[in-house]
């Protein structure tokens, strides 16, 4: 697929990442990928939640209080975990 093509090259490390009515479920598993951390989401219903957004080279701060505040979740780090709830 080519969309699937495009992802790849705008996943690399300082890289873009972009998400136009992405579901959440997917969003963190690229987040994850990107920044080599690890994303819990603390309701299966947050999986369906979309996020629109784009980031060129930004910090993994900026990346997570962006989605964080678009998809209305309340975010906190357990460990090095970061956990999503609604």
């Amino acid at each position: 697929m080519i969309g699937d093509d495009i992802r790849a090259v705008l996943e690399q490390p300082n890289g873009i990442l972009m998400f136009n009515g992405t579901p959440l479920g997917e969003a963190a598993h690229d987040i994850e990928r990107h920044f080599d951390i690890r994303i819990r989401l603390m309701s299966p219903a947050l999986e369906k939640r979309l996020v629109t957004a784009s980031f060129a080279g930004e910090r993994l701060e900026v990346v997570l209080t962006t989605v964080c505040r678009v998809t209305e979740t309340s975010c906190s780090w357990h460990g090095d975990t970061l956990s999503m709830a609604p």
